[in-house]
């Protein structure tokens, strides 16, 4: 089975989850090729040791001057027409597709598909989905688009409630990433197939670990994130300056990048608490492994951000968990729907610096809980975001679409 994958930027650049669905559909013997906006010089595959560089395509650039587009339509026709010169034509049906056609759009974006068949065409992130829609007719294909968290949050809320309704019609799959985003989709007006299907990790890399009990040496309390507004991070550090103050043998890692970093380190600066929090910068999986195997606890204070964004489910809640850490988090968004609170951890309100800093003095007080919470919450991993499963789960998809 072929399968194209669309995304709105390169595939070095592409998120980690992203990838690992890549990966795992590939080794069920599926054959995805990636479709990116950005242009091939942009491309920074070899910051990812992935090997996808040669199931990378790009989309044609289309000139913004009049005469230079119609020369490029031009060349570009003559180079495909042949394989499928009704598709080509079909590009050109101004009474069916209006504007688009006459700029030539459609036609930009159907060349690279011309002569060559794929099954399904899936999508990652609303914006994506709706800037491609055309193809699904184009080109006679199977349409997914996934919905992950900014997508239906941050960008519905600037767009307008009715920024999806073009997507909105027989045919058209959407696959949110959580329960939450499906009842969002509801509420929109989708009334086609939803289906709910988790992004997840490989619990091969994320390998349950016995946290240290032992409260005499010093706790590690990890956060991988993106340094951004709605991961909350200064309610984190503002909790383990309370909680330093008790236990000073605390050390926080703070793993992940972003536009907050400068400001957030600065924060930490002021309040003299350079030798406990440390800031990792950004590091690779397999990393990112070995440091949840030598960590205490995680802690992720999520919260929204002004735009609007919400958080979906959080991958790296997904990788402690699976690494056996008992996890600290927010009662945001999706994250309920992973981290069951007093079972795997504890869920905090958002911007409650005082909950955070009682739950978390109760976990650091409480060492004999850890390795029960750690192997409830891989259970909930194992059970529900294993990528191997859900990649099982998506192939049955698509060949359940194929079908009909």
């Amino acid at each position: 089975m072929r399968v194209a994958f669309i995304v709105d930027s390169c595939v070095g650049c592409l998120p980690t989850f992203i990838l690992s669905q890549i990966k795992g559909l590939i080794d069920l013997g599926i054959n995805v090729h990636i479709f990116c906006e950005c242009s091939s010089k942009d491309e920074k595959i070899k910051r990812r040791n992935w090997n996808l560089g040669n199931r990378a395509h790009y989309f044609i650039k289309i000139p913004q001057n009049k005469f230079k587009r119609i020369l490029k339509a031009l060349l570009l026709i003559t180079e495909v027409i042949y394989k499928d010169p009704i598709t080509i034509l079909r590009t050109f049906n101004f009474f069916r597709y209006g504007k688009d056609s006459l700029t030539l759009k459609n036609l930009f974006y159907t060349i690279p598909f011309i002569g060559q068949k794929y099954a399904i065409l899936h999508c990652h992130y609303g914006p994506v989905g709706l800037e491609h829609v055309i193809l699904k007719d184009m080109i006679r294909v199977k349409y997914i688009v996934t919905i992950h968290g900014s997508d239906i949050t941050k960008f519905v809320k600037q767009e307008g409630k009715n920024i999806y309704n073009p997507l909105f019609k027989p045919g058209i799959v959407f696959m949110p990433i959580s329960c939450e985003w499906q009842n969002r989709l509801i509420k929109l007006g989708c009334t086609q197939k939803i289906i709910v299907h988790h992004m997840g990790v490989d619990i091969q890399i994320f390998r349950l670990g016995e946290s240290k009990t032992k409260q005499t040496q010093d706790i590690t309390i990890l956060t991988v994130t993106r340094l951004s507004e709605e991961k909350g991070l200064e309610y984190s550090i503002q909790a383990m300056a309370k909680v330093i103050k008790k236990h000073s043998n605390i050390r926080y890692q703070i793993i992940g990048d972003g536009p907050l970093k400068k400001k957030l380190m600065a924060m930490v600066s002021q309040m003299n608490l350079d030798e406990n929090i440390k800031f990792l910068g950004w590091v690779d999986n397999k990393k990112i492994a070995e440091f949840t195997q030598q960590a205490n606890i995680f802690l992720l204070s999520s919260i929204g951000s002004k735009e609007g964004k919400e958080e979906g489910i959080p991958v790296a809640l997904m990788e402690a968990q699976a690494s056996g850490l008992p996890v600290l988090s927010t009662q945001y968004g999706c994250i309920p729907e992973i981290v069951e609170d007093g079972k795997s951890g504890f869920l905090a309100l958002p911007e409650n610096v005082n909950a955070l800093t009682e739950r978390l003095t109760y976990l650091i007080e409480h060492p004999e809980i850890w390795l029960i919470m750690g192997k409830a919450g891989r259970k909930i991993v194992e059970e529900k975001f294993d990528i191997k499963k859900l990649s099982i789960k998506l192939v049955g998809i698509y060949k359940e679409l194929c079908s009909r």
